[in-house]
């Protein structure tokens, strides 16, 4: 194998290859680029492409929820419900279909009535749905209308009905998302309302059991009309007491009085009118009267121990047990046998009963006079205690009031807000209600082939431009030394090699002129020794070859 030496590499370098064999290459070079997209796009389209079907739906953003016109694109925003005078309600509400719950409807959707389609995908779990749904670009698309409040959706699948149907399901969660956002606010409202209601209702029944509790403990339920009452109640006590004190007076002197006229007490008085009217007793004591003498005779004539004597003893002792079992009935247990008088005679008897009559009605009286005086202790005490049971009373009634009123005024506030809640509307309106494709979408198999050929055609020219590109970036990296512009001709002897030929050969490399004086006056030296001691000894065989340098100041 034959080697160059350094001066015919860079000549080597310098020599472009023909014409007609750069481009045969790069003709394979755009062929093969070309024909390799081409057998992708048609392998891709035979076997993974599936069709894609867009149902579409026109849809109207209204802010009529809050405000109840439509929402105005360029000057009035700061007015509408957005938190920022640069936001716009159309793009705010548009947001929506890139939330959650368009994502779950869609989910749902599916797993009810079409779960092959998720068993084609591998979708075994909304994990794996989330993953493979992302934000939803891939499936949702939404286009405003500039100028209007109007956007139009598209939902796409590769099934038709499910595109369809899988839209009609995106429209009615986005719908329920507009309105759950709207309501919120008033939903929160009412909650909150509802919480206030509850503790207002508590504190005002903790105010009313404390307010009967106190009424009960004063024992009071009006007390202005207590007041008045009580007042009545101690004038009215002061007289009765008056009269009864007068009346008890007035027995005590009649008892004392009937005392007198019978000489004893009156406990004495009454004993001795029970003993007179007790007829049995009186025959008793006449029995043990008689006894008694019998006895006092038969002592003087009898011993002790005679039988006779002892038997009127006995009889004495029988009479006794008689008379005290007698005086026990009529008198009581604690009553004893003895000297007792006994006032038998009617006159004294009525008087005793006078007696006894006007010493109870006068203990009856200063009874009733004692409790007269103790009610209208207590009434003078209640009368006093008034104001404080008054001013703690009405500071209960106050509380009272102010809660009713509070409990009122929020319970009207919960209830119009809950009525606003209920009236709160989406701010999404359905114009156009999508209908099923007919048509598959952008690109079908064919424009996919078609794509895919002219896509390979650009590829293989780009191939073809960046080769050129890189080529010529090589020539100029790798000739630092040749000047701006220089041309080698030779007259090739039949024996001289091709690769010692060389003619107009081109490079440009800028430089200054100082250096590309010297430059050409060393290149020129070199090439000339290096032809003139070529390998194959042409100068040897009389062939002469020429060099010519031509320098361009550009």
């Amino acid at each position: 194998m034959v080697s160059q030496s350094p001066q015919e590499k860079i000549l080597s370098r310098y020599n472009p290859k023909p014409k007609k064999a750069a481009r045969s290459m790069e003709g394979l070079l755009f062929i093969g680029v070309a024909a390799a997209i081409w057998i992708w796009v048609s392998i891709y389209a035979s076997t993974v492409y599936q069709p894609k079907y867009a149902a579409k739906s026109l849809v109207l953003i209204k802010d009529s929820a809050i405000t109840s016109h439509y929402v105005v694109p360029a000057e009035n925003y700061a007015i509408q419900t957005t938190s920022s005078s640069s936001a716009n309600p159309v793009l705010n509400t548009m947001g929506l279909l890139k939330s959650e719950a368009i994502s779950q409807a869609l989910y749902d959707y599916l797993q009810k009535n079409h779960p092959e389609e998720l068993q084609k995908h591998l979708i075994k779990t909304k994990a794996q749905w989330d993953r493979f749904y992302s934000d939803g670009k891939a499936f949702i698309k939404a286009k405003n209308q500039p100028g209007t409040d109007l956007i139009t959706i598209q939902f796409s699948w590769h099934a038709p009905i499910i595109a369809k149907e899988g839209l009609d399901t995106i429209l009615r969660a986005f719908s329920n998302a507009s309105l759950n956002l709207n309501r919120s606010e008033q939903h929160s409202k009412s909650i909150y309302l509802e919480a206030q209601v509850g503790d207002i209702a508590k504190a005002l029944e903790k105010v009313r059991q404390e307010k009967s509790r106190y009424k009960e403990a004063v024992g009071s339920v009006n007390l202005a009309k207590e007041s008045d009452t009580l007042a009545t109640q101690g004038i009215e006590m002061a007289t009765r007491l008056s009269q009864v004190e007068a009346t008890a007076q007035g027995k005590e002197a009649e008892f004392k009085r009937y005392e007198k006229m019978l000489g004893m007490p009156s406990d004495d008085a009454i004993t001795a009118s029970a003993l007179g009217l007790n007829k049995t007793l009186s025959k008793l004591q006449d029995q043990l009267y008689q006894l008694n003498q019998r006895n006092a005779e038969l002592r003087t004539t009898l011993t002790e121990k005679n039988p006779k004597l002892k038997e009127i003893q006995s009889q004495i002792q029988s009479v006794k047990l008689d008379i005290q079992n007698e005086l026990n009935r009529t008198l009581g247990s604690n009553a004893q046998v003895g000297n007792h008088v006994a006032i038998a005679d009617e006159g004294r008897g009525n008087i005793i009963r006078l007696m006894a009559t006007a010493q109870a009605e006068a203990i009856n009286l200063n009874t009733e006079a004692n409790v007269l005086r103790e009610r209208m202790a207590e009434i003078d005490q209640q009368i006093k205690d008034f104001p404080n049971k008054e001013e703690a009373l009405a500071n209960l009634d106050e509380k009272e009031r102010s809660l009713s009123s509070a409990l009122s005024a929020v319970r009207q506030k919960e209830i119009e807000a809950k009525l606003k809640e209920a009236e709160t509307l989406s701010n999404v309106f359905v114009v156009d209600q999508p209908q099923l494709p007919t048509k598959v979408k952008f690109p079908d198999q064919i424009q996919l082939l078609i794509l895919g050929i002219l896509f390979g055609i650009a590829a293989g020219v780009g191939a073809v431009a960046l080769k050129r590109s890189l080529l010529k970036a090589d020539l100029t990296v790798q000739s630092p030394q040749v000047p701006d512009l220089c041309e080698v001709e030779s007259t090739k002897p039949d024996s001289l090699p091709n690769y010692a030929y060389k003619k107009n050969l081109y490079a440009s490399v800028p430089q200054g002129s100082a250096i590309r004086e010297k430059n050409i006056g060393s290149l020129k030296a070199r090439l000339q020794k290096g032809l003139s001691e070529s390998k194959d000894g042409q100068n040897q065989n009389g062939h002469q070859g020429s060099i010519y340098f031509m320098t361009s100041n550009n």
